[in-house]
């Protein structure tokens, strides 16, 4: 994408008329880079974790969870592509103990901890700061009273797991590694994101991309020009043939 802006960008210099003829290929192709790579970003963001997915809240910061659900509103602004429909198997604590000393932190998260309010000669920077620097997973796993899963559902998210390419012997029984099966993974069962990072973004992007290119092109006048000559050919190959069935000397109608 960046050669190809870099090629229009190029071209701006032999292009004429109003600012919108001269500047309009680029800009489409400016416009149509970053919808191109929306849902190529979306995937690295969420393998390095920074946009996570719907998941394990206590190693995402307590971001989207989904707890024992195959998916909840929590859900919808996560980077997670499909509706998941195999529950999440988040193994912990459904209760605080008594001496829980993180304020209002839950999921792995700092939110509302002491109300951000991070000042060096307070008791609560003091307690944070190690967790704060050594990473925000170390709070430990601590969340309200959620649905817990039966055995037949351990083991069908267990099969899952191994089916969807993870290795049998770093497959635990609880765990929350698949959102669909590998067949359900199409067009059909994607997630408001997925729609729009992977249909809209996406298809957008490429519908800009070819009208930027054909526009700086001028494949419309080239097309016009091609008709003109095509239409000049067949009338002048329509012409000879006319002249060749006409007949070189003009009878009455009575020479042999």
């Amino acid at each position: 994408m960046i050669v190809v802006n870099i090629f229009i960008a190029n071209g701006i210099k032999y292009r004429f008329g109003t600012c919108c003829q001269k500047y309009g290929p680029f800009i489409l192709t400016m416009i149509a880079a970053p919808l191109i790579c929306a849902d190529l970003t979306r995937h690295v963001l969420n393998d390095l974790n920074i946009w996570p997915w719907c998941g394990d809240p206590s190693v995402q910061y307590g971001l989207f969870p989904r707890v024992n659900v195959s998916w909840s509103a929590d859900c919808l602004l996560s980077s997670t592509q499909f509706v998941c429909t195999i529950p999440c198997c988040v193994p912990g604590n459904n209760s605080a103990p008594k001496d829980w000393p993180y304020g209002n932190a839950k999921d792995g998260m700092y939110r509302d901890i002491c109300n951000i309010k991070f000042i060096v000669s307070s008791q609560c920077f003091k307690e944070l700061t190690p967790l704060f620097f050594f990473g925000l997973g170390m709070l430990p796993p601590y969340w309200p009273e959620y649905p817990q899963l039966s055995n037949k559902t351990l083991e069908w998210i267990e099969k899952e797991a191994i089916e969807g390419g993870n290795p049998p012997d770093q497959v635990e029984e609880c765990n929350c590694l698949n959102c669909v099966p590998l067949e359900d993974e199409n067009i059909y069962n994607l997630s408001p994101i997925g729609i729009l990072f992977t249909i809209i973004f996406t298809y957008t992007g490429f519908t800009l991309l070819a009208i930027g290119t054909m526009w700086n092109a001028n494949i419309i006048k080239k097309c016009g020009e091609l008709r003109e000559k095509w239409n000049e050919l067949r009338g002048g190959r329509s012409a000879s043939v006319n002249n060749y069935r006409t007949p070189l000397v003009a009878g009455d109608g009575n020479s042999v």
